[in-house]
């Protein structure tokens, strides 16, 4: 979902790179996507867009600078808010797993 609501900044990026290892070379560089050409070819058989074959929150820098020149600063805000809300989620339902895994693993008779 985050990737498809990023597509039209990746389509404007990526659209001088024709081969997909020059993708890869752009998305390794810009530290979004640590996949091999191999497995990154597999990927892009499967996901329709570049942006849903990485990790385009692991450059928040990166995303602002293209969101800024598009004048999409607003809606990218609201996007991580809405991402760091479920980040938070995660964590507390992780912590709730934690904790219930430990109290099962202990005798409390």
């Amino acid at each position: 979902m985050m990737g498809r609501n990023m597509q039209p900044l990746f389509e404007k990026h990526f659209a001088d790179f024709s081969l997909k290892k020059a993708e890869l070379a752009e998305l390794h560089r810009l530290g979004i996507s640590q996949e091999t050409y191999e497995s990154y070819l597999d990927t892009r058989k499967t996901k329709p867009t570049i942006a849903d074959c990485c990790g385009p929150l692991r450059n928040i820098a990166w995303l602002r600078q293209q969101t800024e020149q598009e004048g999409g600063l607003r809606e990218l805000g609201a996007l991580l808010l809405k991402h760091q809300e479920a980040r938070n989620t995660i964590t507390a339902l992780t912590g709730l797993h934690r904790l219930f895994s430990l109290g099962a693993a202990c005798d409390w008779r």
